[in-house]
């Protein structure tokens, strides 16, 4: 069919569109930058705000206009309706007052209150003098310098960032993109070959502050991420062994029983041929690839056309929840959650042996977290089904496959959790009225913006933007004569009520120390999964609403959206690896391991970043952090081998799952080596002592050689039975191949 007049002026039309909102994007400021004005340097003592007596500060005058200012709260200041905030001139005229967008967070380890202004009217050249006083009867502290000066800073609207312009660039190629496979005249099956193609393109392009970084290093768990995958690799090219013991974190603890241990995948993998560093940048944007690649097949199953898929994948791919974790360094977060619309693509086919492979993928991805929240997931979907026999017949065999195929790695990891269950509960803050916030603040990841915040925002951030809720809300429309989108609506409201009301459940999740049970928060990958479907949904009928004429106009919002969500993801992930290496020399360990506490600390945004990877870099074990999951180091700085007085030892050779030395003794002792002790532990001569904190050997007297080795409990088995698992699923497969007559 050839092109008309009308696609013509159809694509000039998106064009102009797309351009100005990109331009908008690219000129709109939402980053502001805090400066301090009255700080201190002793204890801060407290200045009290009453109804009768409000706090008086003097805004100083300056050529920039101000847009906020930063008080520091003394106590507990967190509702937002609490405070009556004005800027008033020196006749106590008002001139700005508070706006919603106020938000309360800590900032350098202070509850700081961050309250923006909406201005009214004021002069440049005008005192002016902020008030600030609560609207019950109460007191409010805020921290003062001796001399009773309030501590202070102003916020000023910054220039929009350069990082900001790259997003709105590549969320325009984007739009563009979409709006190219729209018009373009091929056959539906290429339709959707160009899609699956546009989500791998910009995977990368989304991506790209990963690959190319500010800085060589990441930020927070990047540094534990990194150190794990450097420890395993280096065991693995140096002492061809795989990782069962770890002894370099914590004194010692699981490498395979670890229920976070993660190299059996593709991450590890590209880790290991491209660099620790460099490999994790290629994983990352194969995650995001693998996310929206699984998201556009799921609603394809779900009879949903090709731009309502792609509208779901890009959404549930790059709303700010994915990058955010990205940034912080949650590699078992990521990479087990891109395989979560492959699960439940293959469990909408009926196809158990397919949803038990994705699940085995998850788990070793070391997606303890992701992989409970997909099983609750199972129980409702088996619930809601209306066929609840084949639903639960179809959960059950999946479960099964997944447990026979990853028992290897499965029941070490349940013999650990039983002789270390998990004591570092970390709960979540109670978030059911900041939704808001949640899913249209547009916060980077170090912000603490809620009440009681436990942690930083990548544990509640899911930043989607107004273009998706409307579609969402579109797609409810749907809610009386669709069942998909009434599960689908049942899901979103279960994983937010969940994932809000983190204080109520703490009481029992404390007690199930079985089970991975910190940061409900996490929760809401799940409400934006469905919420990106239910928004598939509502461009599903858009598009049958409009004419054909005017389908366009779906282009338009979907590049929207995809300029909306880049805008604010490149900002973020540029927060990720920004940190310098150490330069200062640092000599290489002992042969064969010293442990350091040492963490060459960097301040970065207001707070000390850790880079205790310099010290694994050069062969040392850390105390500074630990598995979650483990014992709690028991090492000392003495000699590797501790033997008694009268007793002589020599180490001969070391590996981190094997330790040979010979001893020589007038009678029989303990030989303790400086290591952790857990269940796995065995010798090749005398007894290994299991009271002890540290790995302890009793020999007999006399002279001999000691080899202790390290080989998690239920290995062989679970190997026996994955290897079963995999022979029977092969036999399957082919028997269930049609036979060439």
């Amino acid at each position: 069919m050839p092109y008309t007049k009308h696609h013509i002026l159809q694509i000039l039309i998106c064009s102009a569109a797309i351009g100005a909102i990109a331009a908008l994007f690219s000129s709109i400021s939402d980053r502001y930058d805090v400066e301090v004005v009255q700080g201190f340097d002793a204890p801060p003592l407290y200045r009290l705000a009453t109804t009768e007596q409000p706090l008086i500060i003097p805004l100083p005058q300056g050529e920039k206009a101000i847009s906020g200012i930063v008080v520091y709260a003394g106590n507990n200041i967190t509702a937002k309706n609490q405070l009556d905030v004005q800027v008033q001139n020196a006749e106590g005229e008002s001139v700005a007052k508070k706006s919603r967008q106020s938000t309360y967070y800590k900032q350098d380890g202070l509850p700081a209150m961050h309250i923006f202004l909406q201005k009214k009217r004021s002069s440049k050249k005008e005192q002016l003098f902020l008030s600030i006083k609560p609207y019950a009867e109460q007191e409010l502290a805020f921290i003062a310098t001796p001399e009773q000066h309030v501590v202070y800073s102003l916020i000023y609207k910054e220039p929009v960032s350069s990082a900001t312009k790259q997003g709105v660039l590549v969320g325009t190629a984007l739009a563009f993109s979409l709006l190219l496979l729209h018009y373009v005249q091929i056959r539906e099956k290429w339709q959707w070959v160009g899609a699956a193609l546009i989500i791998c393109v910009f995977s990368i392009l989304a991506t790209l502050p990963y690959l190319y970084r500010l800085g060589d290093w990441g930020i927070y768990d990047w540094d534990y991420r990194h150190s794990l995958s450097h420890i395993y690799q280096t065991t693995i090219r140096e002492y061809h062994q795989f990782p069962f013991w770890n002894p370099y974190i914590c004194g010692g603890t699981a490498g395979l029983g670890d229920p976070e241990f993660a190299i059996v995948t593709p991450s590890f993998l590209l880790q290991f041929i491209f660099g620790v560093e460099n490999g994790t940048g290629i994983a990352l944007s194969l995650g995001f690839g693998i996310t929206g690649l699984g998201m556009l097949f799921l609603a394809r199953s779900l009879k949903l056309g090709v731009l309502p898929a792609l509208t779901s994948a890009i959404i549930c791919a790059f709303s700010s929840a994915l990058l955010l974790k990205a940034t912080e360094g949650h590699t078992t977060i990521i990479f087990a959650y891109m395989w979560v619309p492959w699960v439940f693509w293959a469990w909408l086919r009926a196809k158990p042996l397919l949803c038990g492979i994705f699940l085995t993928f998850a788990l070793l991805q070391g997606g303890i977290y992701i992989l409970s929240y997909t099983f609750i997931a199972f129980a409702a979907l088996c619930v809601l089904s209306p066929n609840k026999r084949k639903a639960l017949t179809t959960t059950i065999y999946a479960g099964a496959w997944m447990i026979g195929l990853s028992a290897f790695q499965l029941i070490p990891s349940l013999f650990w959790v039983r002789e270390f269950p998990d004591t570092a509960f970390v709960g979540s803050a109670y978030t059911f009225t900041n939704q808001w916030d949640i899913f249209f603040g547009r916060y980077l990841q170090n912000m603490y913006v809620l009440q009681n915040q436990v942690s930083r925002w990548h544990e509640y951030g899911a930043y989607i933007g107004y273009g998706v809720l409307a579609l969402v809300l579109l797609g409810i429309s749907y809610v009386r004569t669709s069942r998909t989108v009434r599960m689908l609506l049942v899901g979103i409201i279960a994983s937010l009520t969940l994932s809000s009301l983190g204080p109520f459940f703490e009481p029992f999740l404390n007690s199930m120390q079985f089970l991975p049970r910190s940061n409900i928060s996490r929760l809401v990958l799940f409400t934006v999964l469905c919420g990106s479907l239910i928004a598939g949904f509502g461009m599903k009928k858009l598009m049958f609403t409009l004419s054909k004429r005017y389908r366009f106009i779906a282009i338009i919002i979907v590049g929207f959206i995809a300029i909306d969500l880049m805008s604010i993801n490149y900002p973020i992930a540029q927060e990720g690896f920004a940190i310098p290496q150490v330069t200062e020399h640092i000599s290489p360990a002992p042969w064969p391991l010293a442990h350091s506490t040492e963490q060459y600390e960097i301040r970065h945004n207001g707070s000390d970043i850790p880079r205790t990877y310099a010290a694994i870099l050069k062969g040392y074990g850390t105390s500074s952090f630990c598995s979650v999951i483990g014992p709690k180091s028991a090492v000392t700085t003495g000699e590797y081998i501790q033997p008694k007085q009268n007793v002589q030892t020599k180490l001969t050779s070391w590996s981190p799952n094997t330790i040979v030395f010979d001893y020589d003794s007038p009678n029989e002792t303990d030989i303790t080596v400086n290591t952790n002790y857990a269940k796995g532990w065995q010798t090749s001569h005398g007894h290994i002592l299991k009271t002890n904190p540290l790995l302890t050997v009793h020999v007999p007297a006399g002279k001999s050689e000691v080899k202790v080795q390290y080989q998690p409990p239920g290995f062989i088995l679970g190997s026996i039975l994955s290897l079963a698992t995999l022979i029977v699923g092969i036999i399957l497969v082919f028997a269930a191949r049609p036979s060439s007559n």
